[in-house]
């Protein structure tokens, strides 16, 4: 079974997409479609914020907030309250709030 460790010295920020969706490709064993390439490279903008955010000592994005309100404001709610699209969403914060606390770290905060 394929590991997140496998490919933990790829895990840097600021990320490109390409980079997250190799790894992402690699540990599901899948080849990601172009539609979900694109719903990956706004993931990794988001990541990139929060990474920011962190190494300047700014508090954290609300990425599920926003992730909701994306839906929100494309009339999208449907959709964003099915199981697989909360996963998805819950997987994105997790990335975000990693980047975040990377941030935080290279940016000499201690609370890490």
């Amino acid at each position: 079974m394929r590991s997140i460790m496998d490919v933990k010295d790829k895990i840097r920020f600021p990320m490109s997409a390409e980079t997250f969706v190799e790894i992402q490709e690699y540990i599901s064993c899948k080849t990601i479609d172009y539609k979900d390439k694109e719903l990956l490279s706004m993931a990794v903008e988001l990541m990139n914020q929060q990474y920011d955010s962190g190494y300047i000592g700014a508090p954290p994005i609300p990425v599920a907030d926003v992730i909701k309100s994306t839906f929100a404001d494309a009339g999208a709610m449907t959709s964003f309250m099915k199981p697989e699209v909360q996963n998805c969403a819950e997987v994105i914060s997790c990335w975000c709030m990693l980047a975040y606390l990377l941030g935080r770290k290279r940016g000499g905060y201690t609370n890490v």
